[in-house]
């Protein structure tokens, strides 16, 4: 079960970058967000099924941190010396971070696409209105429930990660990384709120793959018992900044 899990981070990282990097290919994203109805929606059109099909598949990834954060959460436990109450937490976390980050992708391929539809045939206050109604969506699943609430909870859920990490001896790179991520994630969280922190989070949108991937190999390197330590699952020569980046990737 434990290198299950680690699978699981595993594919969702690689599938993360995978799909991301045709969105962007297509689609201008994650620059997208940021243009208006009148050429955001014929642009979803115009891209045909296959683009809204990797967006469904998109929405679906951050699924994949439940099964991965239930199946990881024996080797949490031991860290925590029947703590189950942290471990709990921990996993609830991810659960609400995966949830969350679904609902604010899945509207994509759902709603903003209907909205896209309808634009064809719309006339100048029916376009008004549909502009509206794609905004609103965009602030409150894509800014407020996607980007504000699961980033929240995944980001916290990665620093109660490494202090489990530490209690049972994992590796310090490994652990480290759990912290920094977690740390930078929190307040790159608030982005858009303030722009100031707007540097944070785009570092924050590389370590975020790039930890899924070491936590992932961590887990699979895994070895003895459920209590015993997890010294060299990497080693000290890795770090959390080798891979690349990407940017606001939960919206």
């Amino acid at each position: 079960m434990i290198r299950l899990a680690g699978t699981l981070y595993l594919s969702a990282a690689i599938a993360f970058v995978a799909v991301f990097s045709y969105l962007a290919q297509q689609l201008g994203y994650p620059e997208l967000l940021d243009r208006p109805a009148a050429e955001v929606l014929p642009a979803l059109l115009a891209a045909g099924g296959a683009a809204r099909a990797a967006w469904a598949v998109y929405a679906l990834l951050p699924l994949l941190l439940l099964p991965a954060a239930t199946l990881s959460a024996p080797a949490m436990r031991g860290a925590y010396r029947g703590d189950d109450g942290v471990v709990a937490l921990l996993t609830g976390l991810q659960w609400v971070a995966g949830l969350s980050m679904m609902a604010g992708l899945l509207r994509w391929s759902t709603v903003q696409w209907e909205l896209a539809s309808r634009w064809v045939t719309a006339d100048a206050t029916g376009r008004a209105t549909l502009a509206t109604h794609f905004d609103l969506l965009n602030v409150y699943l894509g800014n407020g429930l996607g980007e504000f609430v699961g980033e929240l909870a995944l980001y916290s859920s990665f620093v109660l990660m490494g202090v489990a990490m530490r209690r049972t001896g994992w590796s310090r790179i490994v652990a480290w990384c759990a912290w920094v991520t977690g740390a930078a994630g929190l307040v790159g969280a608030f982005r858009n709120i303030t722009s100031v922190v707007q540097p944070v989070a785009d570092v924050v949108n590389g370590l975020l793959p790039l930890f899924l991937v070491m936590l992932g190999v961590a887990l699979w390197r895994r070895r003895g018992p459920l209590d015993s330590p997890l010294r060299g699952s990497l080693g000290a020569t890795g770090g959390c900044g080798s891979l690349g980046a990407t940017r606001r990737a939960d919206r």
